[in-house]
């Protein structure tokens, strides 16, 4: 039988060709990751054009569902008096807003992204917006000079004044909630390095696609003063196993966001007492990818605490005065919580690691948001909390009762995710503030 070569070479070749498509599917291998990306780009553009054109707000809007009814005025008595700091999306604009209990603006700080970065500084950030509406702050803060300092989604770090002036801007790819320390440094996550598909990553022989987290510690003038790589800690800490635990092998990542940290704060020193295993400047980190929450000292690099669960792709984690570590606990499980029964507030004793659950909602009251979330303990003992898939803020008394509520409508059918809250300010706090020109 006589063999055509020509025919063997193109039979060849579509064979190599379709077992490198597979493989470049499973492996995740070039182009696999350029036709994924593509593919996720035009889906968004899909759904979310008019965002980027600025005629509808679509990928901050989820559909309404029923909350409790709570009469702020008649509730009053049991509140913290005072403003909250909101971050949402107000009245055509990204922005962080001071409301009273009536949930009425009292001052706001308009975010215009593309406003706030020239060309070249979008093109050195990890995430580049198309649009003002394209973008989210996940975490602020306010200072007592009124000033504000504020992160996006993996998109810089921004410090305004109070009249919304710009004081300073870092092209850092920060993300999540900002801490102020004793000191007056600021604390916030942040990330190191993007491993691409097929990259081989020093982090126990893992393969990129792979991001690596960090913590990083800036001055009050927004300088960089150090930052610590979140997989080098736990390798520095043998602790491998923790780093693996969520399916990675050396040849395949399941997802590039292994770790994703989504809070660093540091220890008082009012408080450090409570805490006989740790000091004063000790941080503690939630690592949401794996269920995880730690402390460790900074300067040393040395792990002190960590543990997995029961808090499942959780928030927030907060060190209280009397010892333990308040959770914000996401239950996620992509069921609306009705799987697992919603989102709760947990705290933990680091020394025995007992969990006692502190709220959870209710049918008549339900309580859940898959991803972000934050609670702040009030003067008064109540509990401030966001349900930020959900649009809405409320606040509970010691015995667990809403005695506030504001939730961020869009229009009678949906509501404005991405809604968070930061704390709770004396208004006569800002009776000195500058009067800004409109």
């Amino acid at each position: 039988m006589i063999v055509n070569s020509k025919n063997v070479f193109v039979a060849s070749a579509l064979l190599v060709s379709f077992a490198y498509g597979v493989a470049s599917g499973h492996y995740q291998l070039f182009p696999y990751p350029l036709l994924k990306q593509a593919r996720e780009a035009a889906a968004d553009l899909r759904a979310h054009w008019r965002t980027y054109a600025a005629r509808a707000p679509t990928r901050w809007l989820t559909p309404a569902r029923p909350v409790p009814a709570v009469d702020n005025a008649a509730a009053r008595a049991g509140t913290q008096p005072g403003l909250t700091l909101v971050s949402s999306f107000f009245d055509g604009d990204v922005a962080l807003r001071l409301i009273d209990a009536n949930g009425a603006p009292f001052h706001t700080w308009r975010i215009r992204y593309l406003d706030l970065w020239t060309a070249e500084e979008q093109a050195r950030m990890e995430t580049t917006p198309l649009s003002n509406w394209d973008v989210a702050v996940l975490g602020a803060l306010l200072l007592p000079d009124g000033a504000a300092i504020f992160t996006f989604g993996y998109a810089g770090l921004v410090k305004l004044d109070w009249c919304g002036r710009v004081v300073w801007k870092h092209t850092y790819p920060t993300h999540h909630p900002i801490f102020r320390a004793e000191d007056g440094t600021l604390w916030v996550p942040s990330i190191k390095h993007v491993y691409p598909a097929g990259a081989r990553t020093p982090f126990a022989n893992i393969v990129g696609p792979f991001i690596e987290d960090s913590v990083l510690q800036l001055d009050e003038s927004g300088r960089i003063l150090r930052e610590i790589s979140v997989p080098e800690l736990l390798m520095h800490n043998e602790l491998e196993s923790v780093l693996l635990a969520n399916g990675v092998t050396a040849t395949r990542n399941l997802t590039d966001d292994h770790t994703h940290l989504n809070k660093v704060a540091l220890l008082a020193s009012r408080d450090a007492p409570a805490f006989p295993q740790f000091e004063a400047g000790d941080a503690v980190l939630s690592l949401r990818n794996l269920n995880l929450i730690l402390v460790f000292d900074p300067d040393t690099k040395r792990i002190k605490w960590y543990q997995t669960g029961p808090w499942l792709r959780q928030h927030d984690p907060d060190l209280r005065p009397n010892g333990t570590i308040s959770v914000f606990d996401n239950r996620t499980d992509n069921a609306g919580g009705r799987a697992l029964g919603g989102s709760r507030i947990v705290t933990v004793d680091p020394q025995t690691r007992a969990v006692r659950e502190v709220y959870r909602g209710s049918p008549l009251a339900p309580f859940y948001t898959d991803v972000g979330g934050m609670h702040v303990y009030l003067d008064n003992g109540n509990l401030l909390i966001s349900e930020t898939m959900t649009g809405r803020i409320f606040e509970i008394d010691a015995d667990g009762r809403i005695v506030w509520q504001f939730v961020n409508r869009y229009d009678d059918t949906h509501v404005i995710a991405e809604t968070h809250a930061y704390g709770r300010y004396a208004e006569e706090n800002f009776k000195a503030a500058p009067k800004c020109a409109q």
